[in-house]
């Protein structure tokens, strides 16, 4: 992470078979990801997210192969404010 907490440094070791690596639990908008060394854009989703709750969704960030790493991809996400994790007080269900 950096100093600032609006940059998400990922270090991908093996390539998932899809291509994608998931972020779950973030609540910013990410307003880029990128490799980082070559600067390859990369392509994101979210799915999910719905407007009448703080649920922050799934995002799924899509890694081609031809930016792959034979060592260690780095992957940078910036977000648009400092890092906030999405947390959920709500207890567990007693009765239905």
């Amino acid at each position: 992470m950096s100093k600032d907490k609006k940059t998400l440094y990922l270090f991908i070791r093996d390539l998932p078979k899809n291509n994608q690596i998931v972020l779950k639990g973030i609540s910013n908008k990410i307003n880029r990801a990128y490799v980082v060394g070559n600067g390859t854009i990369l392509k994101k989703q979210t799915f999910c997210k719905v407007y009448w709750n703080e649920y922050p969704g799934i995002t799924y960030i899509e890694i081609p192969e031809n930016t792959n790493d034979p060592y260690y991809t780095v992957v940078a996400v910036i977000f648009d404010k400092p890092i906030k994790l999405y947390k959920n007080d709500n207890g567990a269900i007693e009765a239905n």
